[in-house]
């Protein structure tokens, strides 16, 4: 009988569900050669209104009683590592890609203020295809690549942008805590992730005492877009090991 292992997918800035549709495939395949079943649910953290709302669901999707497996993309790292410090009992391991776990400084934070505030004076026209480049390496113009980062960024316009960008700002920096995490814990980067520097997936596993799997496949932030069979070895590796 095929080993349950239930998944708590939070996705990042201007993502939804679509951001796993190359990586859950290809990690229930794995599973089920290794006696596996992933059972995933999304936590819809684009629909909500404010940085509470946010962490209301993901709270929400994880009680003690349904303790699950946590994985968090970029924002959604954030989240993840956030709740993990919060909510330790109802997280049963943590995978962190493409995130980092520090909070803003001050020039940052005013920076991404006068973005936000030009946002919403002007119209958005979608991700412009220079900014693209740095999120996506490989895959630019490939439909199931940068097609679906384009697609999820039309589809959830500037107000879910606005409302993303404005809330993470003034974040907590969890660094000095990470070592309080004592669940199973992976941080996964790229080595060519041009949003995410790659010395912060080093700098949190150290902190974290946790493992660290890096990708060097010329990949870059959108992993499980860019690198879905990569990324789901590793993780179907790291869940034969700590489910």
């Amino acid at each position: 009988m095929a080993a349950r292992i239930r998944l708590s997918l939070i996705p990042g800035t201007q993502c939804d569900e679509r951001l796993w549709g190359r990586l859950v495939p290809a990690l229930q395949r794995l599973g089920a050669v290794g006696g596996r079943q992933y059972e995933c649910e999304f936590v819809p953290v684009q629909q909500a209104r404010s940085r509470v709302e946010m962490q209301s669901m993901i709270a929400a999707a994880h009680q003690p009683d349904r303790a699950c497996h946590v994985v968090g993309f970029s924002m959604g790292a954030y989240l993840a590592m956030e709740h993990t410090l919060a909510q330790p009992e109802a997280v049963t391991s943590l995978v962190a890609i493409a995130g980092s776990p520090r909070g803003f400084g001050e020039r940052v934070v005013a920076a991404r203020l006068r973005t936000v505030e030009a946002l919403r004076r002007g119209r958005y026209a979608g991700i412009p295809a220079a900014r693209l480049r740095k999120f996506v390496n490989t895959g630019v113009d490939d439909p199931d690549v940068g097609g679906v980062v384009r697609a999820m960024d039309a589809d959830l316009g500037k107000d879910v942008l606005v409302t993303q960008f404005a809330e993470m700002s003034y974040r907590d920096d969890l660094v000095p805590r990470l070592a309080e995490i004592s669940c199973p814990f992976a941080v996964v980067g790229s080595s060519q992730d041009h949003i995410t520097h790659p010395d912060e997936f080093h700098m949190t596993a150290k902190r974290a005492g946790c493992e660290l799997h890096m990708i060097d496949n010329g990949a870059g932030h959108m992993l499980p877009l860019e690198a879905p069979n990569e990324l789901a070895a590793i993780l179907d590796d790291f869940y034969a090991r700590h489910n």
